[in-house]
């Protein structure tokens, strides 16, 4: 029923603690594939280790992130599949609960999703530990659709292996943001997007070698630009998840001074009617840079 794909690179002794949490879900017939993007540390102890429980399969050449999920993807030969980072885990049960959830939806063209811990450390190492979580049932579908815009592969994104494929799959050119993008995609087809409460992933981010230890690339990038340019019509047909986007972005550009995509998209958000939202919202707290911003310009 489940195939799980775990993208890895350089990080051997977290790969043991994912691939573990894997084997000790209770489902039958769940196949394990590893994509190495070309790492430079060996996989050898591991691979003798789970020689019988896990397919490995290793990039010749760093290819990154996306290209190693639809990697493992295209190798996947179960009807669904989940991904898991390599740093990551899945709690006990996870499997179990999405498989009852599949057998129970009477949704068709789905994918799914879930709550997740998160670990983190402070400056005394520290650790504490978050949770966000997601209802059963929206009350509506523009909340549905918020939070899956909000969510990465790594929150137990969990999709039929051919709706994938045939919607194209990460989109490999973006070096951040691959996950919004390709739920914008998946939205843009009709598919419906639905949660569950089961809090299914634990995500370890109390160590310096998150691949997305910092946002600021994504303002560097002005990647949120490039999805509403490269999905208008998805964005056009929905004005507030266009509304609530922008003022992500919008945080990004201040918080990381990049004041110029920040003026942008201010300016966007005027032409758009936004701008009213924009001020009387929860991002209010910036308003005196937003002040300072329009001064300089």
């Amino acid at each position: 029923m489940f195939t799980v794909v775990i993208p890895t690179l350089d990080r051997p002794s977290y790969l043991v603690r994912a691939i573990r949490s894997v084997l000790a879900q209770e489902v039958r017939g769940v196949e394990i594939i590893v994509v190495d993007d070309c790492s430079a540390e060996s996989y050898d102890e591991i691979l003798s280790e789970f020689e019988t429980e896990v397919i490995y399969i290793r990039h010749a050449s760093t290819q990154g992130v996306s290209n190693t999920r639809n990697t493992g993807l295209l190798a996947a030969k179960n009807e669904w599949v989940a991904f898991l980072d390599d740093d990551d885990e899945f709690r006990p049960g996870y499997l179990e609960y999405m498989a009852s959830n599949i057998e129970a939806s009477s949704y068709s063209n789905t994918f799914f999703w879930c709550g997740v811990e998160f670990v983190q450390s402070n400056i005394n190492a520290d650790q504490r530990r978050l949770y966000r979580t997601y209802p059963d049932v929206y009350e509506s579908s523009f909340e549905a659709t918020r939070d899956a815009l909000s969510i990465g592969a790594s929150f137990g994104f969990l999709i039929r292996r051919d709706d994938l494929i045939a919607a194209g799959m990460f989109n490999h050119s973006y070096k951040v943001a691959e996950d919004t993008e390709l739920m914008v995609r998946l939205l843009s087809r009709g598919m419906n997007p639905v949660s569950v409460s089961f809090i299914g992933i634990v995500k370890y981010e109390d160590h310096i070698s998150r691949l997305a230890s910092s946002f600021e690339i994504y303002s560097d990038l002005n990647v949120y630009e490039r999805i509403f340019m490269e999905h208008s019509h998805f964005f056009s047909s929905n004005p507030l998840q266009y509304c609530i986007m922008m003022r992500w972005a919008l945080r990004l550009h201040i918080e990381f001074s990049n004041y110029p995509s920040a003026k942008g998209i201010l300016w966007s958000m005027f032409k758009l009617g936004f701008f009213h939202d924009y001020l009387s919202g929860s991002v209010k707290l910036y308003k005196k840079r937003m002040v300072g911003l329009l001064v300089k310009a």
